[in-house]
C-alpha cells in the first residue's frame, strides 16, 4: 500500500499512530513542535509545504533542502 498496510481515510487520522506515524501542526507553535520533534526522535519528518519547514527551521530552506533542520 505505501507507508501504511490499508488505506485510512482522513477522518481517522488517529489510526495511523498504529504504523508509527506522528501528525502535528507547525503553525500554533513552532518552537514547540521542534522540541516535540527533538523529544520523539523520529528516523524522518516531513512537511507539508515550505512555509512549514521554513517556520521550525527558522531559517530561508531555499532548495536544496536536506539539512535543513539539524533538531540534534
Amino acid at each position: 500500500m505505501g507507508l501504511t498496510t490499508t488505506v485510512v481515510a482522513p477522518t481517522d487520522f488517529r489510526r495511523v499512530l498504529t504504523f508509527g506515524i506522528g501528525l502535528d501542526d507547525v503553525y500554533d507553535d513552532p518552537a514547540a513542535l521542534r522540541r516535540r520533534i527533538v523529544d520523539a526522535a523520529p528516523r524522518a519528518v516531513c512537511f507539508n509545504s515550505k512555509a512549514a519547514l521554513a517556520r521550525v527551521a527558522g531559517a530561508d530552506v531555499s532548495p536544496p533542502w536536506a539539512g535543513a533542520c539539524a533538531f540534534r
